[in-house]
């Protein structure tokens, strides 16, 4: 089986298998996490201390996820400020079948597990050492570093519990594919593995495909709760200035859209791009 060809700055990787259904399929993270690791030394993830990344390797990732925690540079976000200025609503990528869909997945994949080796390699701290504490900066990171790849659909979600004072970020990306006929999202987790028991185990840069607008996202099921997201920021709000901080970093969602996350996806269902 060869694989799929993908542009730089990412590398190209094995299929993973779409043909065998969309909804709910969860992207096999240990074999691909072999697979980069195979093309880069045989860096492991679990291995990474701060400052132990080899110059080489953190200007390769750098290059995957430009925009993060240490380099929160507003001028990574300038195609996404023009974009936001033509698209201010809720938009999905088009996406003809999956073959262009696998190899979407293979890239936001790559995006998840660079920003973890650079998280790891400068010791990212949020009142906790990373991952713990720091899904919000971390999703705020691969949102802005997959617009800057031109997933201008991808969006910055947070759960959040009102009674229990609970929250949680991660970045989801609304897709309508054509052939066969589908929409859902691809959910990246940056930081599942802070809270995760996904399977009984502990899932690093969890990522997964849900279908339509309701669904479960449930990662610890001893306590059943769903972190369905409740506030998003969407590209769309870079328009006229908003939704990026004085430092360039992209802001925190803690406003409940208007209809709520449902209708929000309907609103990207109803507007699919070419992008």
């Amino acid at each position: 089986m060869s694989n799929i060809s993908i542009e730089k700055p990412f590398f190209d990787f094995l299929p993973i298998g779409l043909m065998n259904g969309l909804d709910g399929f969860i992207l096999n993270n240990k074999f691909y996490e072999a697979e980069m690791a195979a093309k880069n030394g045989n860096l492991q993830l679990d291995s990474i201390r701060k400052g132990t990344l080899h110059k080489n390797d953190l200007k390769q990732y750098e290059q995957i996820t430009p925009y993060h925690m240490k380099n929160f540079d507003r001028n990574l976000l300038r195609s996404a400020i023009n974009f936001a200025q033509a698209y201010p609503e809720p938009i999905a990528k088009l996406v003809e079948n999956p073959e262009e869909l696998e190899r979407d997945i293979l890239k936001i994949f790559q995006v998840g597990y660079a920003h973890y080796a650079i998280a790891k390699h400068y010791g990212f701290w949020n009142g906790y050492d990373f991952p713990d504490g720091c899904c919000g900066p971390s999703t705020r990171g691969i949102t802005g570093s997959l617009w800057h790849h031109g997933y201008f659909n991808a969006s910055h979600v947070v759960y959040f519990d009102d009674e229990d004072f609970l929250d949680h970020a991660y970045a989801f990306l609304p897709f309508v594919m054509i052939e066969p006929s589908f929409e859902g999202v691809i959910l990246l987790d940056g930081t599942s593995d802070q809270r995760s028991t996904i399977n009984k185990k502990h899932e690093r840069n969890f990522l997964t495909i849900k279908k339509g607008k309701t669904w479960n996202y449930i990662v610890r099921p001893d306590k059943n709760s769903n972190l369905y997201p409740r506030f998003v920021l969407h590209i769309g709000e870079l328009a006229n200035g908003n939704g990026i901080k004085i430092n360039g970093e992209i802001e925190t969602p803690n406003v409940d859209y208007n209809g709520g996350i449902k209708q929000f996806l309907a609103e990207a269902f109803s507007n699919p791009q070419r992008l």
